[in-house]
């Protein structure tokens, strides 16, 4: 973030929610969840430089990591939850924006 490198961002904001759904071990849901998270990422490479700098996912990042390390499982569904809606409404706020499709 402090280097504003977009890319490398992405990169680790996908690690990041690959490796929790890793966690889980449900194989099946991670092929099903990947296949969206291809999607996703697609919609985030095209819209990487037209947001605002994702200091808000950093947070919320942080927060679920909190939330797992004290074993509040509640809290870790209701922040990522939180995350992924409010991630998913900036993305295709940015897509309707600009005229591009939901991909």
């Amino acid at each position: 973030m402090d280097a504003r490198d977009l890319a490398s961002w992405a990169k680790a904001d996908d690690a990041f929610h690959r490796l929790l759904l890793q966690l889980h071990g449900n194989h099946r849901l991670e092929a099903i969840a990947s296949a969206l998270f291809d999607q996703t990422h697609r919609a985030r490479i095209i819209t990487l430089r037209l947001r605002n700098l994702p200091a808000q996912s950093t947070v919320e990042h942080r927060e679920i990591l909190d939330c797992l390390r004290s074993g509040d499982a509640r809290g870790a569904r209701r922040v990522f939850r939180d995350h992924r809606e409010r991630a998913a409404r900036e993305l295709l706020d940015i897509l309707e924006n600009y005229g591009l499709p939901p991909l």
